[in-house]
């Protein structure tokens, strides 16, 4: 935890000097405080907007190297916390309240379709790295205790705040897109990549075909062009492009040629 403050002070200290500016926000949610960013776009009028989730082992100061020119020249920092993030937009006058977008990265593939499943003021929704079923995800990976893994296994006990991993994985076996998805009718892109080891990309598929969206895309990316491995972290540029690509044109930023 020491680390993890010092790092939000040095990110705090640090934004006086970025080129782009952006706005620490708190958002009122039932269940608590929700901290984020608010990146405008500098640009005249309202423009849309696209939130951020992160997954379980990363935290928004980390990924605002990745996100901040793409999504900022074309974001906010879960179900409930959904509907909460769009009523502080609402109150934007910057924003297009029309064009609320909603993409969630690793975990945040879980939380992002679910989010917009139940709320339908978001138009476009993105899970860069489908979940399916966090459970049965974390529950492989405890009972095999396979090395290639993300996170430290204490670390889910301590998120949660139990004593044992079998504590810990009880409430997260409701973590799961099952009979939710269908309920997801708006633009959906699930990125994913062939040689994902965390997540297998038969869930990406599971998830594709349980979505109830008649606009949907599976865009598996494989190891020739970059970004197979979770998340494209081996090469995040094309996925990243793709993804900001994919919003641009469905929430009406695309350049014109």
């Amino acid at each position: 935890m020491h680390s993890y403050q010092a790092a939000l002070e040095a990110f705090a200290k640090a934004v006086q000097f970025m080129r782009v500016p952006i706005e620490r926000v708190e958002v009122q949610s039932p269940d608590g405080v929700l901290p984020g960013y608010l990146i405008p776009s500098g640009k005249a009028g309202a423009s849309p907007v696209v939130i951020f989730y992160n997954g379980f082992d990363v935290t928004k100061e980390i990924l605002y190297a990745i996100i901040r020119d793409e999504f900022a020249n074309r974001v906010l920092d879960y179900e409930v916390p959904t509907a909460a993030i769009v009523d502080y937009l609402e109150t934007q006058k910057d924003i297009d309240h029309e064009r609320i977008g909603l993409t969630g990265i690793s975990l945040g593939g879980y939380y992002a379709p679910r989010g917009a499943a139940f709320e339908p003021r978001i138009k476009a929704c993105v899970a860069w790295g489908a979940i399916w079923d966090y459970g049965v995800t974390w529950r492989r990976r405890w009972d095999t205790r396979t090395k290639r893994t993300s996170v430290p296994f204490w670390q889910l006990p301590w998120v949660m705040g139990t004593n044992s991993m079998d504590a810990a994985l009880e409430p997260v076996r409701a973590w799961s897109l099952d009979g939710v998805l269908w309920h997801l009718s708006q633009p959906f892109l699930i990125v994913h990549g062939e040689e994902d080891g965390l997540v297998p990309l038969k869930d990406a598929r599971r998830a594709f075909e349980s979505a109830g969206a008649v606009d949907k895309q599976l865009r598996v990316f494989t190891a020739a062009e970059g970004g197979s491995d979770h998340v494209g972290i081996d090469e995040p540029d094309p996925v990243r492009h793709f993804v900001v690509d994919w919003f641009a044109r469905r929430l009406g930023t695309a350049r014109k040629t």
